[in-house]
């Protein structure tokens, strides 16, 4: 099967799974609300960003394994999958280890963390659930995901997770419903995530028989190179945890956790539109790998700035619907009593935007095998984040946390990450780069500032987000078409996309 159809194919399910995954989460959520409280919802946000940062013991592996994957995978060589594979597995269990000897150094810091704002959980059988669902995803088959995403079959994955969110949720909303019980629905998560790596690896197993077939070891020079990448990669990935789980720790200790319980919904909202956005960027980055370790620099570039234009434009217009409709949704939603200022909906959705862009980057350079340039950039970037949102929330509050979210991004990610691209993985200068992005900025700000003014009068109802919605996207339309035209990397996306109809159509 060539690149582009299982690219569309991985759309097509990754999208099925997406909207099935958002009518149930939404479902899920509200029951979550209605049953517990905004207290629990608080206290869930911050368990899950603590054990992002367990999951730094990961250390970037699979992604430095899946740049490896690429080329074997596009020559069968099933020695060499059978090698990266073998090891891949290993490392996993040892990961295992660390994220247990982690977890029970932290714990006694639970308690500074959360205080006494958790009044009747046993927040100790809370993070031994998480420990579980966690080492579930490193002890049970998880790393054979990586090796579907590589060959381009995430539709695969997702086919199963659609069978495992349908049960999952019902299981969750009967809990809630009955029973109110918060480590009810958390053991339905523990359960379900073993569940979905089990069927995975069956699968792997079927169709990649030769990776138990053959026992060879990859070398001890190679073993080196691998973990430079690893260290390289691992710096990148605190860089992400941290942007994406420090904003929920600090809320907790300087604001508390019903103001976390609040974010959580527009986080929600956010990641809803990732998970729309997420499978044609990763169909896209599998791709791209795989083209850049065929063809030659000048036209890995071309098909580099197709894919930033259709990266701006999804990202742009979301992160404006963001902005034009979240407190309306919400409002429509639960009601009103859980929305945030409009300044704060401002820099989240450009936030929003900033992370997205961060991502693509970020996907570009490891398909790229790039791990070890400006491997200590990423501290650099924890360092501003932290030491800015702990500044600023005693000022500003919530919004002074997302200010200094976007501070570190734009000071760091949004400058090195394209100069390392551009110089050594294409050999161009990145001057272009950033202004054009710089333009495209402006288009998406003055799309913003004319959806909100030609918005602000509806009534906010069910019939006035959606009319809301429609004259936003029309908006986006009109001021994205006539103010990218005239583009040459739009020139050359219009005709790919629609290659890539017809071939979907076939």
């Amino acid at each position: 099967m060539s690149r582009t159809k299982k690219s569309i194919r991985n759309i097509v399910y990754n999208l099925v799974n997406v909207v099935l995954t958002l009518v149930l989460m939404f479902g899920v959520r509200t029951m979550f609300i209605r049953t517990l409280g905004v207290q629990y919802l608080g206290l869930n946000g911050v368990f899950q960003n603590v054990f992002q940062f367990l999951s730094l013991a990961e250390l970037g592996i699979g992604s430095a394994i899946a740049y490896r994957l690429y080329q074997p995978l596009n020559i069968g060589n099933e020695r060499r999958i059978a090698a990266l594979m073998t090891f891949f597995k290993q490392a996993y269990r040892v990961i295992s280890i660390i994220i247990i000897i982690m977890a029970l150094v932290l714990l006694p810091f639970l308690g500074i963390i959360i205080g006494d704002q958790a009044e009747n959980i046993n927040i100790y059988l809370v993070f031994a659930i998480y420990i579980a669902q966690t080492l579930s995803t490193y002890l049970f088959f998880a790393y054979k995901t990586t090796l579907l995403q590589a060959d381009q079959r995430e539709y695969i994955i997702s086919k199963y997770s659609n069978y495992i969110i349908l049960g999952s949720s019902l299981a969750e909303v009967l809990i809630l419903y009955f029973y109110q019980s918060y480590i009810g629905y958390l053991l339905v998560l523990v359960v379900s995530n073993i569940l979905r790596n089990f069927l995975v690896s069956r699968r792997v197993d079927k169709d990649y028989p030769y990776i138990k077939e053959h026992d060879d070891k990859i070398d001890k020079e190679e073993l080196k190179e691998m973990f430079k990448d690893f260290f390289a990669a691992f710096l990148y990935r605190i860089n992400s945890v941290v942007l994406s789980s420090t904003d929920n720790l600090v809320l907790t200790y300087f604001v508390g956790l019903t103001t976390v319980g609040f974010y959580s919904n527009y986080t929600l909202l956010a990641n809803s539109i990732k998970r729309f956005l997420r499978p044609i960027l990763n169909s896209v980055k599998a791709s791209l790998g795989s083209f850049v370790a065929q063809k030659s620099n000048e036209e890995s570039y071309r098909i580099f700035q197709v894919v930033n234009l259709i990266t701006i434009i999804l990202y742009g217009g979301a992160s404006i619907g963001l902005f034009i409709l979240s407190n309306k949704f919400i409002t429509v939603w639960i009601g009103d009593a859980f929305t945030l200022s409009t300044m704060f909906v401002l820099l989240f959705s450009f936030e929003f935007y900033l992370r997205g862009m961060q991502l693509f980057l970020t996907q570009i350079r490891n398909a790229m095998g790039l791990f070890q340039q400006l491997k200590y950039r990423p501290l650099m970037s924890m360092v501003i984040n932290l030491i800015a949102s702990i500044i600023l929330v005693q000022f500003l509050g919530i919004e002074g946390v997302i200010l200094g979210t976007i501070t570190a991004g734009m000071l760091t990610n949004m400058i090195f990450d394209p100069i390392v691209i551009h110089t050594h993985g294409f050999n161009y200068k990145t001057s272009t780069y950033f202004l054009k992005n710089a333009y495209y900025v402006g288009l998406m700000f003055l799309a913003g500032f004319l959806s909100y003014i030609v918005t602000l009068p509806i009534d906010v109802t069910i019939l006035g987000l959606f009319y809301s919605f429609l004259i936003t996207l029309l908006i986006i339309i009109v001021v994205y078409g006539l103010g990218l035209f005239w583009l040459k990397e739009w020139k050359e996306l219009i005709p790919r996309l629609r290659t890539a109809f017809k071939k979907k159509k076939k």
